[in-house]
Order: C-alpha cells, then sequence, then structure tokens
C-alpha cells in the first residue's frame, strides 16, 4: 500500500482496491487451484451449506479424509443453486474453511454426520454449517 504523504486517502484506498482486484483477477484467470461445491435447493430451506470431512467405507470400516480435509485447492466456492440457476458464489479460503470445521466441532456447536452415499461403497460425512456463520466475524 503506498505511502505517500502527498496522497489522499481516497488515491491510497484506490491503490488498495487495484491491489486486491488484481489478486481477485489472478484467482479467476486460472492461477489459484479452486474447488467448486454446488448446493441444490435444499440451502433455500435450511440455511446450510454441506462441508464434506470424510467417508467410511462399508466393507473394513476404513476412514478416509475426504473434502475439505484433504482438499489441495486453496479456495472452495460454494455456489447455490435455485431451479437449476447459479444464484450466489460463496468464496472461502481452504485453510479457513477447514479451522471453522475443526472449531465448530471442538466447540460442541456442530455434528458429523452421514450425508448422501447411502447406495455406495462407503457413507459419506460431513458438516451442516449456516451460511451466516460463514460470515460472523468469530469464525473469520
Amino acid at each position: 500500500m503506498p505511502t505517500n504523504k502527498n496522497k489522499s486517502n481516497f488515491d491510497i484506498d484506490l491503490d488498495w482496491g487495484k491491489v486486491k482486484e488484481e489478486e481477485i483477477c489472478s484467482i479467476l484467470e486460472g492461477n489459484s487451484k479452486i474447488e467448486v461445491k454446488s448446493e441444490k435447493g435444499k440451502w433455500l430451506k435450511s440455511g446450510n451449506i454441506a462441508v464434506e470431512v470424510y467417508r467410511v467405507y462399508k466393507s473394513n470400516n476404513f476412514k478416509e479424509y475426504t473434502g475439505v480435509m484433504s482438499s489441495k485447492s486453496e479456495w472452495f466456492v460454494y455456489n447455490l443453486v435455485k431451479n437449476n440457476e447459479n444464484k450466489r458464489l460463496i468464496w472461502i479460503k481452504t485453510q479457513d474453511l477447514k479451522k471453522l470445521v475443526i472449531n465448530l466441532y471442538k466447540r460442541g456447536q456442530h455434528q458429523i454426520r452421514p450425508m448422501g452415499d447411502k447406495d455406495s461403497k462407503f457413507t459419506t460425512y460431513g458438516m451442516l454449517i449456516k451460511i451466516n456463520e460463514l460470515f460472523e466475524a468469530s469464525n473469520i
């Protein structure tokens, strides 16, 4: 950020804004690895996103960390879909989402629960997180 004393606060803020804009453009141009999770209409009623944490194989009870816990991406993007149309995108640094899941679990605020995949070779487990919790200052 510029420190030139001749610049107004507006100019300094504008310079800072341009730096942040360039960072976002860099992400969108493919300079960061992104994992996209699309949430179907359930989020409209529940207000939740589903965060995958691990899976357990039915044949041998082997537990494998998946989703946010094993992701190599820099960003998780939750695509909120209504009537098959993309409505909102929520971007979260993967490490921040992982920390949030761990902290919510440790504080006893959320449980890890089975999610989907009932007819497959494994059961996926994850956490339902209220969308507004992603934006609470104490969770950032």
